[in-house]
């Protein structure tokens, strides 16, 4: 019982955290925003090393949809009221980027995607803030 209590819910049904899913993921936080702002937070519910270890196996097009993904969700101006609780769990994300870029072998482009999707979350956590 205290496992399950302690496991994060979630947020997306059959989201496996694998690379293949990312324009899944896309899609359903496209149409799925109304129900994700209702329930106040999406980076909160994901597993951020089960993702950060996605996010590294995906080519360069699958991390800019990821990119894309957080993107769309965190781009209105009134972020704040629906996705502060997201706060913490950006930051979180951030540095777990940071610290798997340096320790997986990722190429240019690659590497230019990390810098972008780290600059795209300091700037959503702007806006939480």
């Amino acid at each position: 019982m205290l496992r399950s209590l302690n496991e994060k819910t979630s947020l997306i049904p059959d989201f496996s955290y694998l690379p293949e899913q990312t324009s899944g993921l896309y899609e359903y936080v496209v149409k799925q925003s109304g129900f994700i702002y209702e329930a106040h937070g999406f980076a909160k519910y994901l597993d951020i090393p089960r993702f950060v270890e996605m996010y590294f196996q995906c080519t360069p097009a699958q991390m800019d949809q990821v990119r894309g993904t957080f993107i769309a969700l965190y781009r209105p101006g009134n972020i704040e009221s629906y996705l502060a609780d997201d706060r913490y769990a950006l930051q979180e994300l951030i540095e777990a980027i940071e610290k798997g870029k340096e320790k997986v072998d990722i190429d240019k482009v690659q590497q230019m995607q990390c810098r972008w999707f780290i600059n795209n979350l300091n700037e959503a956590i702007k806006k939480l803030s």
